[in-house]
């Protein structure tokens, strides 16, 4: 099984927080530039990529109108125009967007990737620094909180860590704790084989957690770690690749960082949704609640009423 938390779907709202966050971004180094620029770097072969362009568009006209886009595919050497600040649309682009000095606001990024290339890259984030974003990814928290919803009577979880997961190792920790889980943790390092060290680590554990991280979860090795899930007839609760949506949240940030003068800090998406594979779920014998159920506990448990 497969459960996977994503952003809840609301008609025109995708990319809204990203816009917002731009838009703000605008506030000091174009207050004097009539129509400032700003530059968007992603790659053409990746259709998330281009789905999350048109949805920006449509929402930067509404929170930076006078803002005026210039997209740039991954590769084109061109030097940039001066921009007022630059979107940066998956991890390549974000990499390469923080050689420059300008503003950074990245789009599907998972919250490690950022701080690690944000770190790598000798800049901050805001609010002390001028990189921000939107993860596409969960907090542990409330993954946690649904691994215990699903199986209320699991005791023991596994994860699977990478070197850039690993920072999030003391986290995860924390969090099962709160669920009453314990976490056995499987450190994946670079040359090892995913798949193999989730054999292993599935033989000992109830439920699989996976979090965001290159080297563990791939192209070439998720389907082999969920094959091995299945064999081993344990669940998995998988994290969310969905693009930034928003809806209150983009109004609050843009806000404050009017009154600020700055950018708002990273942030992890308000709004989400719960996806059940019930195919699998049936086939492994969990009983899974209605996703409609589980997001409003979810949402109850984090003191939001849907």
């Amino acid at each position: 099984m497969r459960v996977r938390p994503q952003e809840r779907r609301r008609r025109g709202l995708p990319g809204r927080i990203l816009a917002a966050l731009l838009g703000c971004a605008l506030l000091w180094p174009a207050q004097t530039v009539a129509r400032p620029t700003v530059a968007v770097l992603y790659d053409p072969a990746q259709v998330p990529h281009v789905r999350f362009i048109a949805a920006f568009e449509e929402a930067l006209a509404r929170e930076a109108r006078n803002a005026r886009l210039e997209l740039r595919p991954l590769g084109d050497s061109r030097p940039l125009p001066e921009v007022a600040a630059v979107v940066a649309v998956g991890y390549e682009a974000l990499s390469t967007a923080l050689e420059g000095r300008r503003p950074v606001v990245a789009a599907l990024v998972p919250r490690i990737s950022l701080e690690t290339a944000v770190a790598h890259a000798a800049r901050r984030l805001a609010p002390e620094g001028d990189v921000t974003g939107v993860y596409p990814d969960q907090p542990p928290e409330r993954s946690l909180r649904l691994v215990r919803l699903v199986l209320p009577g699991a005791r023991e979880l596994g994860v699977l860590l990478g070197p850039t997961s690993a920072r999030l190792r003391t986290e995860l920790e924390r969090a099962a704790q709160m669920q009453g889980l314990r976490l056995h943790v499987a450190e994946v390092g670079p040359g090892e084989g995913a798949p193999r060290i989730a054999e292993v680590l599935l033989d000992e554990v109830e439920a699989l957690l996976a979090v965001p991280d290159p080297l563990v979860y791939n192209r070439y090795t998720l389907h082999g770690i969920l094959l091995a899930a299945y064999h081993h007839h344990v669940p998995m609760f998988g994290f969310s690749r969905a693009y930034v949506r928003a809806g209150a949240l983009a109004a609050r940030l843009c806000a404050q960082a009017m009154r600020r003068r700055r950018l708002p800090a990273p942030v992890y998406p308000e709004t989400f949704r719960v996806s059940v594979n019930r195919h699998v779920a049936r086939s492994l014998g969990v009983f899974v609640p209605g996703e409609a159920e589980l997001l409003r506990e979810l949402e109850r448990s984090e003191g939001r009423a849907r």
